[in-house]
């Protein structure tokens, strides 16, 4: 696998003494019930971080995206997963853009070239893709960013 999720879990007894937990792992339904912060990683790079909530009920970035439509759905009978088109990139020969480009069924030539920033989407989500730039084309269900890290 190629991708990883890591997360920041701060359970009552750990807020009380300041600490966390990084928690890495591929599986979303364990993050959905354990974790507060997550951080989504593809090909070594920070796809986007946010709240659990941000990460679940707003995904920013198309790889994000993606993870959902690919896990099955418990409360939906018999339904098709829908993968991820395309191959991982070659980690020994890494893309000069976005790592996800290749897959990333809204790809524009900027994201060939070179890998987003991370964009402010909210106070407490970050996602470093092209979409969210000011200027980039009009995607149903992106936000756009006023401000860059």
């Amino acid at each position: 696998m190629y991708f990883c999720i890591i997360a920041s879990i701060t359970p009552c007894s750990f807020s009380l003494l300041s600490t966390s937990i990084i928690f890495i792992t591929h599986d979303l339904g364990v993050i959905a019930e354990v974790c507060d912060d997550v951080v989504v990683m593809y090909g070594g790079m920070v796809m986007e971080k946010g709240s659990v909530n941000d990460i679940f009920y707003n995904p920013q970035h198309p790889y994000t995206k993606g993870l959902h439509r690919s896990i099955p759905k418990v409360t939906k009978g018999k339904s098709r997963l829908i993968p991820i088109e395309g191959s991982p990139p070659d980690l020994m020969n890494p893309p000069k853009g976005c790592p996800f480009s290749s897959r990333c069924p809204h790809a524009m030539e900027v994201c060939m070239e070179k890998p987003a920033p991370a964009f402010i989407v909210s106070e407490t989500q970050q996602s470093a893709c092209w979409l969210q730039h000011p200027e980039s084309p009009k995607v149903v269900g992106y936000t756009k960013s006023k401000e860059v890290i």
